[in-house]
């Protein structure tokens, strides 16, 4: 039942998810032409008014989902019982998108300076810990969505180092 449920919020995920990869590797692509132009003074004001758009377009799908859950599940199976153990998982991922719009935007940015080495050793960090947890989760409840909150804890660990890279390393001093 653990795998079908999975299976199900993966999938309603991937939807909710998908407009934030879109804005996230836009963060990328402003970044680096807005630090590429000599502008790295605007850097931070671009971010943030592409998470602001990115907010707009996935909140509205998230409340959409929230409010529909059981008609979202459906979609995916025809079989009731299973739709209604996936509900809790759904509004877990619906927060979740959220933090992953935010975190992804973040570690674009970081790409987008063109300091790909420090990216990686953050995404590095990011996912031990994300692995970890999952791990640990899995063997601590039974409960999907408990373990479905790894997302919610990846997004937010990638908004916090990203946003503090963004913040106090000198990318705007790196010579490429």
């Amino acid at each position: 039942t653990a795998t079908g449920i999975s299976s199900i919020v993966r999938s309603v995920y991937m939807m909710l998810i998908t407009p934030c990869f879109a804005f996230a590797t836009t963060t990328n692509t402003v970044v680096s032409r807005i630090i590429g132009e000599g502008r790295a003074d605007e850097v931070h004001s671009a971010i943030l008014k592409i998470l602001k758009n990115c907010l707009y377009c996935t909140i509205p799908i998230m409340i959409l989902v929230s409010i529909f859950p059981l008609q979202m599940a459906r979609i995916y199976t025809d079989d009731l019982n299973l739709a209604q153990l996936v509900i809790p998982s759904i509004y877990v991922i619906c927060l979740g998108t959220i933090f992953q719009g935010i975190g992804n935007a973040y570690f674009e940015a970081v790409s987008g300076t063109g300091n790909t080495s420090a990216a990686l050793y953050l995404e590095s960090i990011i996912l031990v810990i994300y692995v970890l947890f999952i791990v640990a989760m899995t063997n601590l409840t039974t409960k999907v969505e408990w373990v479905w909150t790894a997302e919610i804890l990846y997004g937010v660990l990638l908004g916090i180092f990203c946003s503090l890279y963004m913040r106090y390393a000198k990318w705007d001093k790196k010579q490429i």
